[in-house]
């Protein structure tokens, strides 16, 4: 049984265009402030501390991509000290993952939405993503929280869907 594909989702395909979209930010973002310095943990007479801080391009890049770089922080916590070379080379190869997967979600969940408010939609949670992260990027964990929110509400929404029918 074929599904029906609608006008929306033949017209942009975010699980592919997010993705290079924001990969392509991440390392122009990542690029334009070369240097190498230490960023995470380190054990110093049995407590850790923070050691380096990256340039604000980093972090910017950092905080637009909050879930990828909190995954790659905790694969690299086991390491112990680790250079911010190391660091951007774990977010970047978890970059495209994160926004396939954003994209996918939003190609499911605005499918049926008309196109001027699917491109509000992704406009505005693009938006609150960049403008938070430009203001602080240690807020941009609210925006990632809510629109975890939003996956898991739609998620109950379409196993709902899916039992009633």
């Amino acid at each position: 049984m074929r599904r029906q594909v609608s006008q929306f989702d033949r017209r942009m395909r975010l699980r592919y265009v997010l993705p290079i979209l924001m990969t392509l930010v991440y390392v122009a973002l990542v690029m334009s402030a070369p240097g190498q310095y230490y960023i995470g943990y380190e054990k110093l007479r049995g407590t850790y501390i923070l050691v380096g801080n990256p340039p604000f391009a980093h972090r910017l890049a950092y905080g637009v991509n909050a879930p990828a770089t909190a995954i790659a922080m905790l694969a690299l916590r086991f390491r112990g000290r680790l250079t911010g070379e190391e660091e951007r080379i774990v977010v970047g190869v978890l970059v495209p993952a994160l926004w396939f997967l954003v994209g996918a979600f939003l190609d499911r969940a605005l499918q049926n939405s008309a196109r001027s408010m699917a491109a509000a939609i992704i406009a505005g949670f693009l938006v609150a993503i960049f403008g938070t992260a430009l203001i602080e990027s240690r807020y941009v964990m609210f925006v990632w929280i809510a629109f975890g929110a939003w996956v898991l509400w739609e998620r109950a929404r379409w196993r709902r869907q899916l039992r009633a029918s």
